[in-house]
């Protein structure tokens, strides 16, 4: 404004004119007006106090180089100033300078306090995007966790579930889509599966059943060569075998598809290994082994007997299978935290660490000739662990190679 003012005619500035309100305002300013030789047209009353010079000399030479300058003053009482200098043209001729002073602070103090608000509102800023981006991340990222949760309850028992799709038209709902489409295959594929599996044990009953009878009858034969006979009866044995392994393939089969209706009604457990104990110990026996029944006060268990035997006597052959001539199998019953605690323990060989994490999976056999030898399907603990599950229960296996094995199996009680 004061460049703009200047009069070449009588080489004044209008804008400082005796009673102008610009000058009154200026006045308390440090503002000086020089001429083209250096001399001073005018300053204002703090500008002459302060004693300050012109630098003529630097502005000669900045004056085709640069629009303004700064300079650093320092007042006699040691106060900082920040001077600007601006040329002042007419056209091309250079007709003087106007400068202008202002302490630091008044410079510094706006900046030290939007640096302070920066300070104070780039954290809240890092908070709010932080929550905003957490959010939308939430957001976002909700459906893939409903599929997750769905998925983790996907097994083979339970293939008809499906993973929700979002109703979004995007990438993750095409690939539960896909998913989906995955799960039917696999579902059809396991029915497909088991169908086989129970027209074939059905199929194989009737001519083993039959061929079993006919060869008991042959071996009751008078006339029949002791050759003749010891091959029948190893036959016979074989087709016994035989026929356990289709009725355990059958078992599990009706067992996947939910078809077999367990009783629900109170089992006394003590009564029930009074009757365990008789069968275990001629399983023992048989192999001059010891087994142990002790389940005096086992209390009650909603179920099924018939199952709930076959489970128990199912892990007392194994025991008794896998352990020693001379070995000791010991059957116990105990409550604990409102369930009941049944043990089997054998000092056996023991089962290898890699094995045990595969011990429950169907034809799974941790030594396989001697479980031929002895007669296994490699269904037992399937069956075993099926019917601890449908009763609410739960079948651990615990061994050390060369120290036994140890099975719990943990029932609901019923009182």
């Amino acid at each position: 404004a004061v460049a703009d003012s200047y009069e070449p005619a009588d080489s004044s500035f209008n804008v400082l004119h005796e009673g102008d309100e610009e000058e009154n305002e200026a006045l308390s300013a440090w503002i000086r007006i020089v001429a083209a030789d250096g001399g001073d047209i005018y300053q204002t009353s703090a500008m002459q106090a302060s004693g300050w010079t012109f630098p003529y000399a630097r502005a000669k030479r900045l004056q085709d180089r640069a629009d303004f300058f700064f300079e650093k003053l320092v007042s006699r009482s040691g106060r900082p100033y920040l001077a600007i200098i601006y040329p002042v043209w007419r056209g091309s001729t250079l007709v003087g300078w106007v400068q202008l002073a202002l302490p630091t602070e008044q410079v510094t103090s706006p900046l030290s306090r939007l640096m302070v608000s920066l300070l104070v509102a780039a954290p809240i800023a890092l908070l709010l995007a932080g929550f905003t981006g957490y959010w939308l991340a939430d957001r976002a990222l909700r459906p893939v966790e409903v599929i997750r949760s769905r998925a983790e309850d996907i097994s083979q028992e339970n293939l008809a579930a499906r993973v929700p799709v979002p109703n979004r038209g995007d990438e993750l709902s095409r690939l539960a889509e896909t998913f989906n489409a995955m799960l039917d295959r696999l579902e059809a594929a396991f029915k497909a599966q088991r169908r086989f599996i129970a027209d074939a044990s059905h199929e194989l009953k009737t001519p083993i059943a039959i061929l079993r009878a006919r060869w008991e009858q042959a071996i009751d034969d008078p006339k029949l060569p002791q050759e003749v006979r010891t091959q029948l009866i190893r036959d016979v044995e074989e087709l016994a075998r035989l026929n356990k392994l289709v009725e355990d393939l059958l078992l599990l089969t009706r067992a996947d598809e939910g078809k077999i209706r367990l009783a629900h009604e109170p089992v006394n457990m003590a009564e029930l290994f009074s009757s365990l104990s008789e069968d275990a110990r001629t399983l023992g026996a048989a192999r001059a082994q010891h087994v142990t029944v002790e389940a005096r006060d086992c209390g009650t268990v909603l179920g099924d007997r018939g199952r709930l035997y076959q489970l128990f006597l199912n892990l007392v052959d194994n025991a008794v299978k896998y352990s020693p001539s001379g070995a000791t199998v010991r059957v116990s019953c105990e409550r604990r935290d409102g369930a009941l605690l049944v043990t089997v323990q054998d000092n056996g060989p023991g089962i290898p660490p890699n094995d045990l994490p595969h011990i429950f999976d169907r034809f799974y056999r941790v030594d396989k000739s001697r479980s031929r030898e002895l007669g296994g399907s490699g269904l037992g603990l399937s069956i075993c662990k099926w019917i601890a599950e449908a009763h609410g229960g739960h079948i651990e296996i615990k061994s050390t190679p060369g120290e036994g094995t140890r099975v719990e199996v943990l029932l609901p009680a019923a009182d």
